[in-house]
C-alpha cells in the first residue's frame, strides 16, 4: 500500500462553488409562482421516461434555511429529479448535465456551500441538528456543472437535501443504486461518513454494496492469524488506499462489459496530490456490487487478501 497521505478535511467555508442558482432572493409575482407551480406539476407527471440506470429522486418537503424568512416552495411535492452518471435532470434551476461528481464528508459549517459559516461551529451544529443531522461529518456529493456547482447532502440512506433560494429541499430516493457508479458512490459515502479501520463491523456496514465473494474474502482475512513478524498485506484503508480519510474523491463514469463494470475513483489527498484507483463491479442478477479494487497495475485487493508475495493484475481470478 502507498505511504500515508495527509488528510485535507474540506474547510468549513471553502468556496469550491457557488450555491445553486446564486442570485438575490426576490418576491416573484403571484402569477409567476402560479406558472412555475403548474409547470412543475406537469413536469412531475409527464416527464420523459427515466434513463436506464438513473436514480429517481422525488421532492418530499421544503423549509426555509435557518435564519431565512419563509417563502413559497418552488415546486410541489412529488416533483422529480433523475440522477445518473451524466448528471442531474429535472427543473431547470437544478439541472446539471454534464456534472462532474466529487464526494466529500464536510462539517456542519460547510453545509449548503458555507451557508452556516457565520454561525460558528456550535451554531452550525445546532442548525444541522435542526435539519436532522447529528454526525460531525455530512456525506456530500458536489456536482460541478457547466455554469455553477451544486451540493447534495445525504441524510440517512434514502434522502438528499439541496439548498435553493433560501429553501432546503428534501428529496427521497426511490430504491437503491441501479448503475455501477451509483453503487460505488453509495459505498464510499457510507464509508466517509463514519471513518473506521477495517474490521468485521466495517465489512458488515458496507455489505449491501459488496459482492458475496468479496465479503467472504474480507471476513476470512480478518479472522485469519497473521504473522507477527511481517507487516499485514492490508495496511490502511482498502476502500480509498489511504492511511487517513482523504480530502475528497472524484467519481468517474463507468466502463461496462456485459455483467462486469469498472469505475475510476480519483483520490485527492491535497490539491497537488491525486491518484486513481479502479473499482471493479459485477451484476448479480439484481444489482451491481463491488467485487475487487485495483490500486496499481500490479496490486489488487483480492490478491492482497490472498497475501501472495507477488500480486499481478488478473492473477486471482
Amino acid at each position: 500500500m502507498p505511504s500515508p497521505i495527509t488528510n485535507r478535511a474540506p474547510h468549513a467555508g471553502e468556496a469550491a462553488g457557488r450555491a445553486a442558482r446564486a442570485r438575490p432572493a426576490r418576491a416573484p409575482r403571484r402569477s409567476t409562482w402560479r406558472a412555475r407551480l403548474l409547470g412543475a406539476a406537469w413536469l412531475a407527471t409527464t416527464a420523459a421516461p427515466a434513463v436506464v440506470g438513473a436514480e429517481v429522486l422525488h421532492l418530499e418537503s421544503s423549509r426555509a434555511l435557518p435564519g431565512q424568512a419563509s417563502t413559497t416552495p418552488p415546486w410541489p411535492p412529488g416533483t422529480r429529479l433523475t440522477w445518473d452518471e451524466r448528471g442531474l435532470r429535472g427543473p431547470s434551476a437544478l439541472a446539471c448535465a454534464p456534472g462532474r461528481q466529487t464526494l466529500l464528508a464536510i462539517p456542519p459549517q460547510g453545509l449548503f456551500q458555507g451557508a452556516f459559516e457565520a454561525l460558528g461551529p456550535s451554531g452550525a451544529q445546532q442548525a444541522a441538528t435542526a435539519l436532522g443531522w447529528s454526525a460531525p461529518r455530512i456525506p456530500t456529493v458536489r456536482l460541478d456543472c457547466p455554469n455553477a456547482s451544486l451540493d447534495l447532502h445525504r441524510q440517512g440512506g434514502a434522502h438528499w437535501l439541496i439548498a435553493l433560494d433560501g429553501q432546503v429541499l428534501r428529496w427521497r430516493a426511490a430504491g437503491g443504486p441501479t448503475d455501477p457508479q451509483a453503487t460505488v458512490r453509495a459505498l464510499l459515502l457510507a464509508h466517509l461518513e463514519h471513518p473506521a479501520s477495517l474490521d468485521a463491523g466495517r465489512v458488515k456496514s458496507l455489505a449491501p454494496w459488496l459482492s458475496a465473494s468479496l465479503r467472504d474474502r474480507l471476513d476470512r482475512w480478518l479472522s485469519a492469524t497473521h504473522s507477527a513478524g511481517e507487516p499485514p498485506a492490508l495496511n490502511g484503508d482498502p476502500f480509498t488506499d489511504t492511511q487517513e480519510p482523504p480530502g475528497s474523491l472524484g467519481l468517474g463514469r463507468a466502463l461496462r462489459h456485459g455483467a462486469s463494470a469498472r469505475v475510476p475513483v480519483t483520490v485527492h489527498a491535497d490539491p497537488a496530490q491525486a491518484r486513481e484507483i479502479q473499482y471493479h463491479l459485477k451484476h448479480d442478477g439484481r444489482r451491481w456490487r463491488v467485487d475487487d479494487i485495483t490500486y496499481r497495475p500490479d496490486v489488487r485487493l483480492r490478491c492482497l487478501l490472498a497475501e501472495r508475495a507477488s500480486c499481478r493484475q488478473g492473477s486471482d481470478r
